[in-house]
């Protein structure tokens, strides 16, 4: 349970080597999503030789999955908020009152400030700006001193648009602070450099830099896995889709595509839950569309399908998690050309290993998407976008990518 995880903030914490750094790493939440399960890979490769801790800002949004890939050596800090959905009910009335104020957020801080006085990081790494925004002001205004490294998922640029709702007075202006006070801002793609560049001057120069999220399975245990374990038949062409249940990843227009694809001997497989995709297979109610549900490993699924698909309509799409599963499995690719995804599966020859979906006025093409599925039909085209996924991979191995966060780290 995650309880058995939490490291009570009395305890002492031994010596440590200089060669050694203490490295809290910070989120918002430790949900099943592309930030979240970075975070938990990125605490697993760096508690093999540093000591790592990890803070998590909402107790009630951490899935136990997650919490049973992190290894025995991360320290896992939950906040526990008593009377939580009371503050929150008082935050949105101030909110309202236009009062700049927050019972929840102010909880928040003091745990924060505690974890940060007992495990004396020298590196916060934090993701997702409300993140960020927290560690800024311990660091500004409360006498800690950190390293202080962001990664950037893309919720900068959707708050900052009002594409998402941040549930805060002066956001902009707690963005220019926050950037301010950040001394590593890592970005996912070229899009996020150049909005910061754009948006936030001070960002510029050494602040700035281009990291790919590293990826590595939780464990091998996906490998012994078969179609048949998993319900489905042998002799069929599987084609998937694995995200968050959410209409912006464009599971209808999978669905729509697949319908007019129309292709003999054939199945979609929808890995992924919530009260959205419980409608969609009341309304698409099929024998050839099989809604797998939640995965808290996906590769059980990914590597039985014979190409797999993101028609994402996301306009903030970065750098999905889901298509570096893809290429891991060696699958071809069917997904919408946004962010840095036409990047993502290109190899170092410049190959594709699949078909890049135009993006017009935040959406895609059925028609587009069911003429690429027909062509990934045959087998030796997917034979050849199978054998440029595995190089276009390449560039996502998380020793990399640890690599390359430990030189930040080291930097100050």
């Amino acid at each position: 349970m995650i309880k058995k995880r939490i490291v009570f903030l009395q305890m002492r914490f031994t010596t440590i080597p200089v060669t050694m750094m203490n490295i809290l790493i910070a989120t918002e939440t430790l949900v099943v999503g592309g930030a979240e399960t970075f975070v938990v890979r990125l605490c697993n490769e760096l508690s093999l030789s540093h000591s790592v801790a990890l803070f998590v800002a909402h107790s009630e949004m951490i899935r136990e999955e997650l919490v049973q890939q992190l290894r025995p050596q991360v320290k896992l800090f939950p906040c526990f908020i008593a009377a939580r959905r009371v503050k929150q009910k008082a935050d949105s009335g101030f909110r309202k009152l236009r009062i700049d104020f927050s019972l929840e957020d102010k909880e928040i801080l003091t745990a924060a400030k505690n974890v940060v006085a007992a495990f004396r990081p020298d590196v916060v790494h934090s993701h997702l700006f409300k993140t960020d925004h927290l560690f800024a002001r311990l660091k500004k205004f409360h006498g800690f001193s950190f390293r202080h490294v962001t990664t950037i998922h893309g919720d900068y640029s959707s708050f900052y648009h009002g594409e998402g709702n941040a549930r805060m007075l002066h956001l902009r202006e707690k963005m220019q602070f926050t950037v301010a006070c950040l001394d590593v801002l890592a970005c996912l793609c070229e899009e996020h450099r150049a909005f910061f560049e754009t948006q936030f001057p001070q960002a510029t120069g050494s602040k700035l830099h281009l990291i790919y999220n590293g990826y590595k399975p939780a464990d091998e245990a996906y490998q012994t896995q078969t179609k048949r374990m998993l319900g489905l038949p042998e002799n069929i062409l599987l084609i998937g889709m694995v995200s968050r249940g959410v209409p912006k990843k464009g599971w209808e227009k999978a669905i729509a595509a697949f319908q007019q694809a129309s292709l003999a001997n054939a199945v979609l497989v929808l890995v992924g839950w919530s009260d959205y995709m419980a409608g969609l297979k009341e309304k698409y109610a099929s024998s050839n569309i099989l809604f797998a549900g939640f995965s808290a490993n996906p590769l059980h699924y990914i590597q039985h399908f014979d190409f797999c698909l993101l028609p994402t309509l996301f306009p903030y799409e970065s750098l999905p998690t889901v298509i570096m599963e893809y290429l891991f499995c060696r699958k071809p690719v069917i997904a919408t050309h946004v962010g840095e995804i036409k990047k993502m599966i290109t190899d170092r020859n410049g190959n594709e290993a699949g078909h890049l979906l135009d993006f017009f006025n935040g959406d895609v093409s059925v028609a587009q998407l069911a003429e690429s599925m027909q062509k990934l039909a045959g087998e030796e085209t997917r034979k050849a976008f199978a054998e440029v996924a595995g190089g276009a991979f390449e560039k996502f191995r998380m020793d990399n990518c640890v690599r390359s966060y430990l030189n930040l780290y080291q930097s100050a």
